[in-house]
């Protein structure tokens, strides 16, 4: 399914090429069934399911908009990734929100490659690449153009539009 690598609590750390890090703790899953009948109104049926994500260094929250009550503390976070299921035709649609990163709802999740690709001395190979849904809002250096995603480790990189890449040294 693509996003069985998070588990709630885990921690990914990412590096640039002036070791620069940037470090996100998977917070939990959430989940929610819709479409019901409503007297003579019929909504759509859907499952949806979100992977909520947030940034440890508090002082680069950028995007993260939503916000949760965790062991008593208010922490802002955002959905890394949401999946839409239709169960009458068993479509998924896929969502990516990360930091100032977004796409388009789309039933694809993503461009697969089975080449290999060596970025910050990390070698990824069968991978997605996730294009920003709206490439023409991209303004800031540090605005996020594109994701690679692995289905056993997940979001792996993440790429500034001033072409800096990040990349996941680890989780925990």
């Amino acid at each position: 399914m693509h996003i069985q690598a998070y588990k709630p609590g885990d921690t990914l750390f990412f590096e640039n090429n002036k070791n620069e890090v940037d470090t996100f703790l998977i917070l939990d899953y959430e989940t929610e069934e819709r479409g019901q009948k409503q007297g003579l109104i019929s909504t759509k049926p859907e499952s949806d399911y979100w992977v909520c994500i947030t940034q440890l260094d508090k002082e680069k929250l950028n995007g993260f908009g939503r916000q949760k009550t965790v062991n008593g503390e208010i922490v802002n976070y955002q959905w890394l990734v949401s999946l839409v299921k239709y169960p009458p035709s068993q479509t998924i649609h896929y969502n990516f929100s990360f930091m100032t990163f977004y796409t388009q709802q789309d039933s694809t999740f993503g461009t697969f490659h089975s080449d290999t690709l060596t970025l910050n001395k990390k070698s990824i190979t069968n991978y997605y690449a996730i294009s920003h849904g709206f490439p023409e809002r991209l303004n800031d250096p540090k605005d996020i153009e594109q994701l690679l995603w692995t289905d056993n480790e997940g979001l792996v990189a993440y790429k500034f539009k001033s072409g800096i890449w990040w990349t996941k040294k680890s989780s925990r």
